[in-house]
């Protein structure tokens, strides 16, 4: 996954592919993390950006589950400038059933930093 927002309107999406390979028909959540680049400013090495359920698969079927990532996926809240804020650089992207366990799945690039005020 490689991916890139160039402004606060835009998007990115992860796809993801599960697969049952239990005897059973089960259901599963993917759980998309961002790793923030070296700004200066201290953030959590992961934090939960999106989520999608693979609902009621078969045994030995395969979905894709696809989670969108938007301006809230690479934004913090700036105090001093009361609003929210994103940094240009590489975000990495990292997917899993829980935070204890995730992969890597690619980087998201924010090609010039953006601000804005409310939600």
């Amino acid at each position: 996954m490689t991916g890139t927002l160039k402004d606060a309107d835009s998007t990115a999406h992860v796809t993801v592919e599960v697969q049952n390979v239990g005897p059973t028909t089960g259901s599963e959540v993917i759980q998309v993390y961002i790793s923030y680049p070296d700004t200066g400013i201290s953030q959590p090495p992961l934090q939960l950006r999106g989520y999608a359920k693979a609902r009621d698969v078969a045994p030995g079927k395969t979905v894709q589950v696809r989670i969108s990532l938007d301006k809230f996926a690479v934004a913090y809240w700036d105090t001093r400038a009361n609003g929210w804020k994103a940094h240009s650089g590489e975000y990495g992207v990292h997917v899993g059933f829980s935070s204890a366990e995730t992969t890597k799945l690619g980087d998201l690039k924010v090609t010039r930093g953006f601000g804005w005020k409310g939600l």
